[in-house]
């Protein structure tokens, strides 16, 4: 009675911390955007080629996106590329100057058309916390298993 008594106790605490950090992720990340970092080389100072950018990028993603949201960070490496580079050792990729640049999570999208053919896939294949969530829940549901198959075998031998 106790085993039986213990194994659910066990199983409702694995369920109700499942559900919570359901919430907790789906609360933290159901409005957070996803950060892309671009960095382009112009030394014109008049020219604005961010705002070009800016319509493409919109033009691309405004169609199947409108869940998702995304917040551009602008970088004129021609000042400096201290924040490119120090952006490629967090992400421990090579420094490859073959500008423009998008960054979106891990992915790296190097020259105009790359960005152009592939920055929607890279946008709606970016999993911030939603994918350790994933492993976490799955690890909570395997455990769970576990601990049911194990009741299950003592309660045979008994």
């Amino acid at each position: 009675m106790f085993l039986k008594t213990k194994f659910y106790a066990i199983l409702i605490g694995s369920l109700v911390f499942l559900l919570l950090l359901t919430l907790f992720f789906l609360i933290t990340n159901i409005s957070k955007p996803v950060k892309m970092h671009y960095y382009f080389f112009n030394a014109c100072g008049s020219c604005n080629e961010t705002s070009e950018f800016k319509e493409q990028l919109y033009n691309i993603l405004k169609d199947g996106t409108q869940d998702r949201t995304y917040q551009l960070l602008t970088y004129n490496v021609f000042r400096s590329e201290k924040e490119y580079e120090a952006q490629c050792t967090k992400l421990g990729i090579e420094v490859i100057r073959n500008w423009p640049v998008l960054i979106v999570g891990d992915q790296v999208l190097y020259g105009e058309s790359s960005i152009r053919e592939n920055v929607l896939q890279a946008f709606l294949s970016y999993r911030d916390g939603l994918t350790v969530f994933l492993y976490i829940g799955c690890g909570v549901v395997l455990i769970t298993l576990i601990a049911a198959i194990a009741y299950g075998r003592l309660r045979a031998l008994q």
